[in-house]
């Protein structure tokens, strides 16, 4: 049972969202007796790991070309960037199935010498939607205009991905196989996000503050964190948590005004964990309606309770183990009345419920999609 796995980053260290999912999967395939061959696209600070050694069977890094010719092709730039012959000569060594991770890594999907090959990507979005929203959250001109450019370019990449008869997708949420199967996919089914968690660490009683955590250099997690501060905690005396990586300095600079307001920059993965585990609410927000957001399953996993807007729950039966608000009144009704709550052990075997079915499913997906395609 071997399988070749194109990632479009190396998914070690395993710190954020897409490289989570990546992670936790190798991990899962190896755990379930597969010969996993690694491809990693290197940009960035990320560098080769020995983790990975340990997990797959092979491991090659490409490195990744942010040239500015590919700003000027057809095929969208996260597409195009990631095109590396020694990919596919490795690809050709065997007669293995191609998982591809994202559309990102999807350059060689079509090439004719890959035409009888088994493929399967994961959709980790509706790349071309989200290239739109963080096009109109944008400010600077020139990332705008990349923004929209990329959008379209890739709405007309998906498309033509997903009329191929020979690829099995795999997407992270119901929203995003719907529109694929309006594309033109037959062969699609749904598979949550892999994760590091296995059973449900929730302790029983009362946190001490609410908790708003996410990578605050993503523009979306800091736009929901000032959003948070200016209308809700700067007018209440709840104790309010943002916790995350490299908060800017205009975050500090609207915090420092309130004393029930603290930030904590950069914490480590244990001290993240503490701070989740710790708090009373664990508040969930985003602007952005695509995919679905980890912090979920982190904050359910290890968490008290939950409050988030739908673009965060994405239409995910939750069997009433989260709150959710859409505007500042729905935000202040439930903190006020969540605060009042202790979490017992009623709520605790409701979660465990939700969660191990998920957990089930989600595996049963991915290896039915192995086995089928």
């Amino acid at each position: 049972m071997q399988i070749h796995l194109i990632t479009f980053d190396i998914p070690f260290p395993a710190d954020y969202g897409g490289v989570i999912d990546v992670f936790y999967k190798l991990k899962t395939l190896r755990d379930h007796g597969f010969q996993v061959i690694l491809h990693c696209f290197q940009y960035g600070k990320r560098q080769p790991s020995e983790s990975l050694e340990q997990l797959a069977t092979k491991v090659y890094y490409y490195k990744r070309s942010l040239s500015l010719k590919y700003f000027f092709t057809k095929m969208p730039f996260i597409v195009a960037s990631r095109n590396h012959k020694s990919l596919l000569d490795n690809l050709l060594r065997d007669e293995s199935p191609i998982l591809f991770e994202g559309i990102h890594s999807t350059f060689y999907v079509n090439h004719p010498k890959l035409r009888n090959r088994k493929k399967i990507i994961r959709l980790h979005n509706v790349e071309n939607q989200y290239y739109a929203q963080l096009a109109t959250m944008e400010k600077n001109w020139a990332k705008k205009i990349f923004f929209f450019s990329e959008s379209k370019k890739l709405k007309i990449y998906e498309k033509e991905i997903a009329c191929a008869k020979n690829i099995h997708f795999l997407a992270i949420s119901d929203n995003d196989l719907r529109v694929f199967q309006q594309y033109g996919a037959t062969k699609i089914t749904t598979c949550l996000p892999f994760h590091p968690f296995t059973k449900v660490d929730t302790k029983a009683g009362r946190g001490d503050y609410v908790l708003f955590h996410g990578n605050l250099s993503i523009n979306d997690n800091e736009r929901a964190a000032l959003f948070l501060i200016e209308t809700i905690f700067s007018k209440n005396k709840i104790p309010f948590t943002i916790a995350g990586k490299n908060p800017s300095n205009n975050l500090f600079e609207k915090a420092k005004h309130f004393s029930n307001i603290n930030i904590v920059s950069n914490p480590n993965e244990a001290e993240m964990s503490e701070l989740i585990e710790k708090a009373h609410i664990n508040l969930l927000w985003s602007f952005q309606a695509e995919g679905i957001k980890l912090k979920l399953f982190y904050a359910l996993f290890q968490g008290k309770f939950v409050l988030a807007n739908k673009n965060i729950t994405n239409n995910l039966t939750l069997n009433g183990c989260v709150y959710t608000a859409e505007n500042i009144t729905e935000i202040n009704q439930a903190l006020n009345f969540i605060f009042s709550q202790n979490i017992d052990n009623q709520d605790i075997v409701k979660r465990k419920e939700l969660l191990e079915t998920w957990i089930s499913t989600q595996y049963k997906a991915l290896f039915q999609a192995i086995e089928t395609i």
